[in-house]
């Protein structure tokens, strides 16, 4: 009878699994990068609708949507002139 080799079965579990974690870790990254921004454009609006007037807070709600929508985002955003490329 063979004796079964433990550390052979996990490193080829490890090997079996090793294309795997990059994706994983670029999904990761990828998803708390998503949590981060929506958690500082929340931040802003509040810290803008804070000193305002009831009456006026839907429109610096808008105005605040507004310009999260016309903001350039950091990964499509154009390099500034003369940087090379």
């Amino acid at each position: 009878m063979t004796a079964i080799d433990p550390f052979a079965s996990l490193t080829a579990a490890l090997l079996a699994t090793a294309p795997g974690v990059p994706a994983l870790a670029r999904s990761w990254i990828r998803h708390r990068t998503v949590v981060r921004t929506e958690e500082e454009n929340t931040r802003r609006t509040l810290i803008a609708v804070e000193g305002s007037d009831p009456h006026q807070r839907a429109a610096v709600v808008r105005a605040s949507a507004d310009l999260h929508s016309a903001a350039p985002a950091a990964s499509t955003a154009e390099k500034p002139p003369g940087s090379g490329r």
